[in-house]
């Protein structure tokens, strides 16, 4: 997971580039390194798959490298080449970005889709600074403008608290009433953070000492109106989900890209490819276009573009095909430029 589904996917722009320069060999070299020391780590326990990404990595191109893979030395740890700083951001952010991502999904928000602000509340100065050293990497990752702190969520969020009674019924009989009652009193902020901290919640009822475990505690969370929340273990993650038509126009513009990338796939387009690409759709989707046309052009190595509003393409050396971008109709149709 930390290598295909974090680091390869946020190399993907330094693979694509169209330049071979430094940052592209870097990145490339780097995976490589990982790659081959990884098929000498798996040779013990699955010797065949080991050898052949040993022989398509390694032989392919160096007939004078071992000839096996289990002729090889077996990896020894360098303690030189770790960052115990860059660790620490990463787990810490990765974290964050994980409970950002699952607020996206609960808001049915794709990440396409920019936000302006992103709230996070680091519990101590390290946490602070991992954000800040590594904010870049977040605001691409999660797709917002911005990213705020705060203490607490309860500027974000509403939420109540009830024993769980068929739980807590026998264990404390009479007092399950004035358990259920206390909780509504108590600062549910705060037990909230005690259940996750210690796993337990301490009360006072009638003078007896009541402890409950998280298990015997349902704590609803409600969103406020514009934001959704994700909590886990004290951290949470606060998107803002009111979009103005700079965020509404970017997002047409990312999905615009997204299709086109899609289709220069599909149609086996090279990745240098330049292409003339043609827009009918709706007026929202042609007046976010004119606005990011830098960007979408850019991304889609387009040179030549013709975006109008209506309902027809007829363009028979296009490849041509039907979309809904945010909800609007839209027919995209590219043709690769020859050289």
């Amino acid at each position: 997971d930390d290598l295909s589904n974090w680091y390869v996917r946020r190399c993907r722009d330094r693979y694509w580039g169209s330049e071979m320069n430094n940052d592209k060999i870097g990145a490339y070299k780097t995976l490589y390194e990982v790659l081959v020391g990884l098929s000498k780590l798996l040779g013990p326990f699955i010797p065949f798959m080991a050898e052949d990404m040993y022989q398509n990595l390694v032989r392919s191109v160096d007939p004078n490298a071992p000839e096996s893979v289990h002729l090889c030395d077996y990896p020894s740890f360098n303690p030189e080449l770790v960052d115990e700083e860059l660790e620490k951001d990463m787990e810490y952010v990765r974290k964050v970005v994980v409970l950002a991502r699952a607020a996206r999904n609960r808001a049915v928000v794709k990440t396409r889709q920019p936000l302006a602000l992103m709230i996070v509340n680091p519990k101590n100065d390290e946490e602070r600074k991992s954000i800040e050293r590594l904010k870049d990497l977040i605001l691409d990752e999660i797709n917002v403008k911005a990213i705020e702190y705060a203490d607490d969520m309860s500027q974000f969020v509403t939420m109540s608290m009830k024993p769980v009674f068929s739980l807590i019924g026998k264990k404390y009989g009479r007092l399950v009433p004035k358990i259920a009652q206390k909780l509504t009193e108590i600062d549910t902020l705060k037990a909230k953070s005690e259940l996750d901290n210690n796993k337990l919640l301490r009360l006072d009822v009638d003078g007896e000492k009541i402890e409950l475990l998280p298990e015997e505690v349902e704590i609803r969370v409600q969103d406020k109106e514009g934001y959704v929340t994700e909590s886990d273990n004290g951290t949470f993650a606060t998107l803002s989900t009111v979009l103005n038509q700079d965020l509404i126009d970017e997002g047409f513009a990312r999905e615009i890209v997204n299709k086109v990338q899609f289709m220069r796939k599909e149609a086996d387009f090279n990745v240098i490819d330049r292409i003339e690409l043609c827009i009918v759709s709706t007026s929202a989707v042609v007046d976010a276009f004119n606005r990011y046309q830098d960007y979408v052009k850019n991304e889609t190595l387009t040179v030549k573009a013709d975006v109008y509003e209506g309902t027809e393409l007829n363009r028979d050396d296009m490849v041509v095909k039907d979309w809904v971008l945010n909800g609007e109709n839209a027919i995209i149709g590219i043709k690769q430029i020859k050289k």
